[in-house]
């Protein structure tokens, strides 16, 4: 998701692509993970580049936003059961 955020910011790529592929809709899968920004930098600390891992968040949503507006339609996947995720943990995520 980062990819999304930062081609579409620095190159409207997103938008390029989508009108090259030139299909109504356009569906991805994206795997979310977690919304914590603690366990995404305990489990996956380089998904977020070129980003802070702590903006994790904000990214997914701000990615969410690029695709929703060039009609691409995301299958997000999360993982639930990481190891010392909390009950909060799960309500950010």
């Amino acid at each position: 998701m980062p990819l999304i955020c930062y081609a579409e910011e620095e190159y409207g790529l997103i938008r390029k692509l989508v009108e090259i592929i030139n299909q109504e809709f356009i569906d991805v899968e994206v795997g979310i993970e977690t919304g914590c920004p603690e366990l995404a930098r305990k489990i996956m600390p380089a998904k977020a580049k070129p980003y802070d891992v702590e903006d994790w968040p904000e990214i997914v949503v701000d990615a969410f936003s690029i695709m929703h507006g060039n009609n691409i339609v995301p299958a997000a996947t999360i993982i639930l059961g990481l190891p010392d995720e909390t009950e909060i943990d799960v309500i950010k995520t």
